[in-house]
């Protein structure tokens, strides 16, 4: 990762707002934002290290960690229109850590995670675009019939995506407001990002089968932001579109929708539906117009009503639970098993800050407090290099609450 995104971690570490942090360290907000952009000086690493809980080096950018940071370049943004350029690089800079602890899995356990079943377009770190003629509707049906799904619908796409060796994180609730969800394949294997703070159930699966459509149809390089110049682009239109009919068709199959879809303009009758296929009465709505059960004019009268419902900003709630990842907090329990590591040794052993392993794991930003960590006496035979014997001093955090499953 860039030395400006190690500032910002180190910033979303310490749980500070920039002005008290910049308070404490004794320099100005705008010195800290120019941290951000740049790198943190070298005289001033030890004391900004000290209160994130991190050594000085931290802040030094090795080349191989930089060549597996994520950049813009690299993501397919569910949407940009109301990010703030800072929200998107403090978000590059959380993916970057999935990707090096992901890498880092893989190299201390290989196979622990499942190969990729999603077709690469990326030959030697470089994106191609692969092309085979399909529309998104087709891709989304064949890879159903590969499945075995048939006309059924999907229990859980976030499983779904983890059977394919896709690696699902939860996105931090520090920019959960202006991250929509995004995804991305920066090295050996494809990751999404999914927002569980700012949507219902409903428009998060929807967002899974998005991302993947991205993933599957091979979306590359160019139909994604390219600069700092440009933070808030929409993304590319026809793209999007690619990647709403590839999800639409994956999560409400047309030649079954087609025979149950109501021939009706009333929200309500879609909002009835929504569990039938765990999807919004909106995205039912426009699958209704895609398989002709209604026509374009019953569909805009559908929406306004829709609108004049105050839907738009969300639906009535259900009840409906978010589905959890469990495909990395798997691997990690299974790396410190191995090689009988606390979550500490493991994040000395990575290079990256404890917190945002949390926050990997979905535990920062929750109500819960330190009496629902379980303790277990700490008992470790191999060390990361470079590390201090604590072996009689750290607990190890129940990974189960840390992270899921």
């Amino acid at each position: 990762m860039s030395a400006g995104q190690r500032a910002i971690i180190a910033r979303m570490a310490t749980g500070m707002t920039k002005s008290a942090l910049s308070a404490r360290l004794g320099v100005a907000a705008r010195t800290l934002t120019r941290w951000e952009e740049s790198g943190v000086p070298a005289e001033n690493r030890a004391a900004f290290a000290e209160l994130a809980g991190l050594v000085p080096s931290f802040f030094e950018v090795d080349p191989e960690d930089e060549s597996r940071a994520v950049e813009a370049v690299d993501c397919n943004y569910r949407s940009l229109v109301r990010t703030p350029a800072a929200d998107r690089r403090r978000c590059e800079g959380f993916a970057s850590i999935v990707n090096i602890v992901v890498d880092a899995i893989d190299d201390l356990v290989p196979g622990v995670l499942p190969p990729s079943r999603i077709p690469s377009v990326y030959v030697d770190g470089e994106s191609t675009e692969r092309s085979s003629g399909e529309s998104p509707r087709q891709a989304a049906a064949r890879l159903r019939e590969m499945l075995g799904l048939g006309l059924e619908p999907i229990e859980n796409m976030v499983e779904l995506l983890e059977s394919l060796g896709v690696v699902v994180v939860v996105i931090p609730s520090m920019f959960a407001a202006t991250i929509d969800a995004l995804s991305f394949w920066k090295s050996r294997r494809p990751v999404v990002l999914l927002n569980h703070e700012k949507k219902d159930p409903y428009r998060t699966r929807f967002d899974a089968g998005h991302e993947l459509g991205h993933l599957w149809l091979g979306h590359g390089r160019e139909t994604r932001v390219e600069s700092d110049e440009r933070p808030r682009r929409t993304p590319d239109r026809a793209i999007e579109g690619q990647a709403n009919a590839f999800s639409g068709a994956l999560l409400v199959p047309p030649a079954a929708w087609a025979l149950k879809a109501p021939r009706s303009t009333s929200p309500y009758r879609y909002l009835a539906l929504r569990d039938d296929y765990g999807v919004s009465a909106a995205a039912l709505l426009y699958q209704a117009k895609e398989v002709g059960r209604l026509t374009a004019k019953q569909h805009t009268s559908a929406m306004i009503r829709y609108s004049r419902l105050k839907w738009r900003s969300g639906e009535p709630p259900s009840g409906r639970p978010h589905e959890r990842p469990s495909l990395l907090g798997r691997a990690v329990r299974t790396v410190l098993r191995e090689y009988r590591w606390s979550l500490g040794d493991f994040a000395r052993h990575v290079g990256v800050p404890e917190k945002q392993l949390r926050l990997i794991g979905g535990l920062e930003g929750s109500d819960r407090t330190g009496a629902d960590v379980l303790r277990f006496p700490s008992a470790r035979v191999a060390r990361p290099s470079g590390s201090a014997d604590t072996s009689s001093a750290g607990p190890i955090a129940d990974l189960d609450i840390l992270f899921g499953g």
